[in-house]
């Protein structure tokens, strides 16, 4: 009997180290699992530092963009308050220009407005350009009657040339006059 309580618990214990030995194998497949899960999760955490640094930049010299474009921006609105003033003031000039040059040059002015009583008088801001624009609004303004008188005089020969070839008191020597002749064609002559 004691032979075999002794063959039974013999037999018991190498059952528990094949149990053990089972055990040990899993343990080591599950800490092997939790090593790669470690070093996942180590990658995923380096990938993450290194986004996160690049963001970081990215916001770093956006600020710094930012403050440059606002500058930027008020050296525009500064360059512009400075250039109303500056073309206001040019255009006086050249009006002023324009004006004395049309006052000393001689011409017929009649044709012109009278000089606004608020542009100065003197000689200031004299530029090549300025006198140049001063002398092709001159001579605009001297043309423009002589251009009127003739657009006038034109008007009034088509009128009377129309008025010669519908008259039933048209005369053969009067339908070829130099006026008639210019306007019309020789059909419209009736004798």
């Amino acid at each position: 009997m004691a032979g075999t309580g002794r063959l039974r618990s013999g037999a018991g214990a190498g059952k528990s180290q094949d149990m053990v030995a089972q055990d040990s194998q899993k343990l080591d497949v599950v800490l092997a699992a939790v090593e790669r899960i470690g070093d996942s999760l180590e990658r995923a955490r380096t990938s993450l530092e290194a986004k996160i640094d690049r963001v970081t930049s990215d916001l770093v010299l956006l600020h710094a963009d930012h403050h440059k474009l606002a500058d930027k921006t008020g050296e525009i609105e500064l360059g512009v308050d400075e250039l109303v003033p500056t073309t206001s003031r040019l255009k006086s000039e050249m009006e002023e220009t324009a004006w004395e040059w049309l006052e000393s040059s001689g011409l017929d002015t009649s044709g012109a407005a009278e000089r606004p009583a608020s542009l100065p008088r003197g000689r200031r801001g004299r530029t090549r350009r300025a006198r140049r624009k001063g002398e092709i609004w001159a001579s605009r303004v001297t043309r423009a009657p002589d251009l009127e008188q003739s657009i006038q005089e034109r008007r009034e020969a088509i009128q009377s040339a129309a008025a010669i070839s519908t008259s039933p008191l048209v005369s053969e020597s009067n339908c070829h006059s130099q006026q008639v002749t210019d306007l019309l064609p020789q059909t419209a002559c009736r004798s």
